[in-house]
């Protein structure tokens, strides 16, 4: 009989550090001499309004995820788990894992993302392990493990895109504009451009009569806003602009 890679792994803290109550780290990395070394994205989906992305590979995973309609909740090195490995020589190894992130999504399933640079990916010691922690996650648990880099995920026009909707959505929404847009989006229908939208939508800026009115975009915010609530879809396939095309959700019409 084949031997198998891993033994069952134990997870410390309960629902893998995804309580939407209570997600807190279960430890913190050591902070950098040098440079920023964490950055705080602001998100209604973590207990504590925010998680600490470590470098910038993380934020870029952070934005898809945060962005991504399908998501409950993040938690960011949500807990440890212990991995026994067999050597080639019949031993066994043990060690010690923290993931950078774990997601809860809205059917129940959980995914657990660590992210890295394509040449730190892609080499053999970091292959293996990911190899051990997909089989250890998923024999054990249930629970899909990725690895993932730099270079899948910075994809244009998609991830400037999503940049700018992040943005958008890190605060709190737009009572009135909300209304204002899902009405005019019932008049128009899906599909639509943002342009038409915007032309059917009349809400004061609250700079009428000065040089800051042609700045302030109440619609498109909300447009964001109600991407990543699943109310609707915006097409990615060209950057964001007036001729972006706005989608039905999944499953549906608005």
């Amino acid at each position: 009989m084949r031997r198998p890679t891993s033994r069952p792994s134990r997870i410390e803290p309960v629902h893998f550090g995804l309580d939407p109550e209570r997600h807190f780290p279960v430890d913190e990395p050591k902070p950098m001499r040098r440079g920023p070394s964490r950055v705080k994205m602001f998100t209604k989906r973590a207990a504590r309004g925010y998680v600490y992305a470590h470098d910038a590979v993380q934020v870029i995973g952070m934005v898809h995820a945060l962005t991504d309609p399908g998501t409950r909740v993040v938690a960011d090195r949500p807990h440890a788990i212990l991995v026994h490995a067999f050597r080639a020589n019949g031993s066994v190894a043990t060690f010690r894992h923290v993931p950078d992130f774990a997601v809860l999504r809205d059917d129940g399933t959980v995914m657990v993302v660590d992210f890295a640079r394509r040449a730190t990916r892609l080499g053999p010691p970091r292959l293996r392990r990911a190899e051990l922690l997909r089989a250890a996650y998923l024999e054990d648990h249930g629970i899909l493990y990725c690895d993932l880099d730099d270079v899948t995920l910075k994809v244009a026009p998609l991830f400037p895109n999503l940049e700018i909707v992040y943005a958008q959505t890190k605060g709190d929404a737009d009572p009135e504009a909300l209304v204002a847009v899902r009405g005019a989006l019932m008049a128009l229908g899906l599909p639509t451009t943002v342009g038409e939208l915007r032309r059917a939508v009349s809400l004061p800026t609250g700079f009428e009569g000065t040089d800051c009115e042609s700045q302030y975009d109440r619609v498109m915010p909300t447009v964001s806003e109600m991407a990543v609530c699943g109310e609707l879809r915006i097409d990615h396939r060209t950057y964001l602009s007036d001729a972006t095309v706005l989608l039905p959700p999944r499953g549906g019409r608005l």
